[in-house]
């Protein structure tokens, strides 16, 4: 009986050895190289999060001198409300539809310092171009929003026109201006 006893406890003991080496091995085959993948994929993400972070940066300040400006919405600088307030009157003396106005900085214009060195520019003649697209029923429509841009009180040059659809047969002509105008900085 006492053979009995301790063939049994050596057997129990050769058991929770076996399952402690089961379970170390288990850690170091499964649980070890899963959570290193895990820190991999963490470290990865932080490398992605980077990289998205650094385009986003190089979008925003490609897209800083851009400004998409709805016709029916306040303007968000002291530069736009002007050019969106002749708009508005080109728009309605023309009984034409405004579709989209797309604003763009220009950096063309003279440098800080005005080519003196030593002395401090005040004002910075900064050129302003901007795009509008127009819905008019008829030529003389178009004619008549042309002709109030290029009267009002700032100085606006157009650039460029272009027809984007219409024809004989539509009722009406959604064209394209390309428009230049100019502020200080």
């Amino acid at each position: 009986m006492m053979q009995k006893v301790s063939s049994q406890k050596r057997l129990m003991i050769l058991f929770s050895i076996i399952m402690v080496l089961l379970l170390v091995a288990s850690y170091l085959f499964i649980v070890y190289p899963s959570l290193d993948r895990i820190n991999m994929l963490n470290s990865q993400i932080q490398v992605e999060k980077t990289f998205i972070e650094t385009a986003g940066k190089k979008i925003n300040a490609q897209n800083d001198d851009q400004e998409e400006v709805s016709i029916h919405t306040a303007p968000k600088g002291k530069k736009t409300d002007r050019i969106v307030l002749d708009l508005r009157k080109a728009e309605n003396d023309a009984k034409s539809d405004i579709q989209e106005i797309l604003l763009q900085q220009d950096n063309a214009g003279p440098s800080d310092n005005g080519g003196n060195e030593g002395q401090e520019s005040f004002s910075v003649l900064q050129s302003f171009t901007f795009s509008v697209l127009v819905n008019a029923p008829n030529l003389d429509s178009i004619n008549t929003f042309i002709d109030t841009v290029e009267q009002s009180e700032r100085f606006y040059k157009i650039l460029s026109m272009e027809t984007a659809s219409g024809g004989e047969n539509t009722k009406s002509l959604t064209y394209q201006l390309e428009v230049k105008t100019y502020h200080y900085k």
